[in-house]
């Protein structure tokens, strides 16, 4: 699926292409740095971005970027999202993880709009670190501690394939909770209060899950 999506050409020409040209200049050349690294990694060196920063700051593409190299940038971005993660305040994200998290998500979303085959590649084969990112929202989902502007940036504009992971961890942790349920109304030695608090829940996350 991948392969399909990075042989498409992007017409930068396009209102699309200009749009997504815009998204690109707003990358720091860190990332762009990550970026070919992570294709060095892979096996990828031919693919090289050719940037410099410029004056101002931004950006500046000596040649512009193909799917492939696009991708890259935007899972370089994700990764560094990812590190300011717990740092901020009250152990959310810092305002500065979130800017790069919200900047590689309006590029893929102008890039899917561009060429459909990325889309689809997308959803049939989200990368690895998407789709656990996924299921550990889903795990959390129905924590008391879950606050649902947080389920709604982390899965504004998931993929079918980070759905699903999302599912799956809603799933195992009903199935979880439902297993600690079980032990703790067969332990003699627990209050029998926290037993039925326990039940009560387990049957709210079963009615829950049927809606």
């Amino acid at each position: 699926a991948y392969d399909a999506a990075y042989s498409r050409p992007i017409d930068y020409a396009g209102s699309r292409g200009r749009m997504i040209e815009g998204l690109l200049s707003r990358v720091p050349d860190s990332a762009i740095k990550d970026a070919n690294e992570l294709m060095r990694i892979n096996g990828e060196e031919s693919a090289q971005i050719i940037a410099k920063v410029g004056d101002d700051g931004r950006v500046v593409f000596e040649t512009l970027p193909d799917v492939r190299q696009i991708d890259y940038i935007t899972r370089a971005l994700k990764g560094v999202a990812d590190k300011a993660d717990g740092q901020g305040k009250l152990g959310g994200q810092t305002p500065l993880g979130s800017g790069y998290n919200q900047l590689a998500s309006n590029i893929r979303n102008a890039l899917k709009g561009e060429v459909p085959e990325y889309a689809r590649a997308l959803d049939v084969a989200s990368d690895a670190i998407s789709r656990v990112q996924a299921g550990d929202t889903g795990y959390s989902l129905l924590r008391p501690t879950t606050k649902r502007e947080d389920v709604a940036r982390a899965m504004s504009g998931a993929s079918k394939a980070e759905k699903d992971a999302a599912k799956e961890g809603i799933r195992t942790y009903i199935d979880d909770t439902l297993a600690n349920v079980t032990r703790t109304i067969t332990d003699p030695n627990t209050d029998a209060r926290e037993a039925l608090k326990n039940r009560l829940t387990c049957c709210l996350m079963n009615w829950t899950g049927r809606q």
